[in-house]
């Protein structure tokens, strides 16, 4: 569950937070993906969420690299998220939870190198393209990201590449929760 300071949660801090995160990951030299619930709203509307989803590649050497930035930006660490995890950073800026993933396998590399820059919270940031964005929700599978799945759907019905989508679900062996989406938004 996302944390945050005595300060309490506002969208101007939020969208603060985002900012600072990836001027953090550019001034370690890594190009993020925003990744989380807040990436719906280069799409659709995004949804509540108190935390940044960020993706990006970086080898797990570079961790201790990427720590001195967080703190040198006046970023904290979560030292109990931080017990040796290679895939996984989890830093706070301004109180706001950011979790950076490794992209750490080859279908989170592909998502990463077809990323798009788009709109979204009212910045030009890097989300993943429709169909890649759709496919990390089916793998992830959790209730909220099934979820967020039927929204994508729903909203992208018209400009959604059928064929890719059926391919990539067949590939990535999603069919079960590719069905639930898929029969729920009646695709």
């Amino acid at each position: 569950m996302a944390q945050t300071d005595a300060e309490g949660f506002t969208p101007e801090r939020l969208l603060n937070a985002v900012r600072q995160a990836f001027e953090i990951c550019q001034r370690c030299g890594l190009t993020p993906v925003m990744i989380g619930g807040m990436a719906l709203d280069a799409y659709t509307a995004s949804r509540a969420t108190m935390d940044i989803d960020l993706l990006a590649d970086f080898p797990p050497e570079s961790l201790d690299r990427i720590r001195e930035c967080v703190i040198a930006s006046g970023g904290r660490l979560d030292d109990a998220a931080d017990q040796g995890e290679t895939r996984m950073l989890r830093f706070y800026v301004i109180g706001i939870q950011v979790d950076l993933l490794r992209a750490w396998e080859p279908e989170m590399k592909m998502l990463l190198k077809r990323a798009e820059e788009r709109q979204c919270l009212g910045m030009a940031l890097r989300v993943p393209a429709l169909v890649d964005f759709i496919m990390h929700k089916l793998r992830t599978g959790r209730p909220r990201d099934l979820d967020d799945a039927i929204r994508l759907l729903v909203a992208n019905r018209q400009s959604a590449d059928r064929e890719l989508l059926e391919a990539e679900v067949q590939r990535l062996h999603l069919t079960d929760e590719w069905n639930v989406v898929r029969d729920t938004v009646d695709f």
